[in-house]
C-alpha cells in the first residue's frame, strides 16, 4: 500500500466520524455523535503517530501530544462536545508529565493549554470543567513532591488558600458565577488539606 494511499485512509477516517457524528446529532443521539467524535479524535491521534513513522519523522514525543491535544481541543469548543473536552484534559495531563519528566519540574507548563479547557467546557456543562479542577488540583499537589525547594508544602497551601479566598469571595459579592465559585472552593479546601501530607523538606 502505498504513502498516498493510507495518508488517504487516515484522512478519511477521521472525517469520516465527524460526518458521522454530524449525521447522529441532526437525529438528536448526542451520545453517539459524541461517540464518533472521539472516534476522530483518536484517529487524529493515531494519524499523527503513524505519518511519524511513515516518514521516518524524528521529533519530540511531547509535541505530538500537544498536536493532538489541539485536535481534541477544538473538536470539543467547535462540536460543542463534552467527551472530547475531557479527553483533551487527558491529554494535557500526558502531555504535563511528560514535560516534567524531560527537564523537571515547571508550574508554567500545565497552564497554556491545560486553564483553556475549563473556560471552554463551561459553556456546555460542568463534567469537563470538573475534570479541568481535578487535573489542576492533581498538578498543584503534586508540586509538593516536585519543586526542589526547602518548603514545598507552604506554596501548595499558599495556592490552594488563594483560590479558597478567592472562590469565598466571588460567592459573598454574588457576581453571578456562583456555580463555579462553589465546586472551586471545595478543590481550593482539597488542596490545602494535601498540602499537609507534602514532604517539608527535600
Amino acid at each position: 500500500m502505498s504513502r498516498l494511499v493510507r495518508l488517504s485512509l487516515l484522512v478519511t477516517l477521521i472525517w469520516a466520524g465527524y460526518v458521522t457524528a454530524g449525521a447522529f446529532a441532526s437525529r438528536g443521539k448526542q451520545m453517539f455523535a459524541d461517540a464518533a467524535i472521539l472516534f476522530s479524535v483518536a484517529a487524529f491521534g493515531a494519524s499523527i503517530m503513524l505519518i511519524s513513522q511513515m516518514f521516518h519523522i524524528d521529533g519530540n514525543p511531547p509535541d505530538a501530544i500537544l498536536a493532538w491535544w489541539l485536535g481534541a481541543f477544538l473538536s470539543g469548543v467547535v462540536l460543542r462536545s463534552n467527551p472530547a473536552l475531557a479527553f483533551a484534559m487527558v491529554l494535557v495531563a500526558v502531555w504535563t508529565g511528560m514535560k516534567t519528566g524531560d527537564s523537571g519540574p515547571s508550574t508554567g507548563r500545565f497552564s497554556r493549554p491545560g486553564l483553556q479547557s475549563p473556560l471552554h467546557s463551561s459553556g456546555t456543562n460542568g463534567s469537563p470543567a470538573h475534570i479541568s479542577a481535578i487535573a489542576l488540583a492533581g498538578f498543584v499537589i503534586s508540586l509538593g513532591y516536585t519543586l526542589e525547594t526547602a518548603a514545598p508544602h507552604l506554596i501548595v497551601a499558599g495556592i490552594g488558600l488563594a483560590a479558597a479566598l478567592a472562590a469565598v469571595t466571588v460567592l459573598r459579592l454574588h457576581i453571578g458565577f456562583d456555580a463555579i465559585a462553589a465546586p472551586a472552593l471545595g478543590y481550593a479546601i482539597g488542596v490545602l488539606f494535601a498540602a499537609l501530607f507534602c514532604p517539608a523538606v527535600h
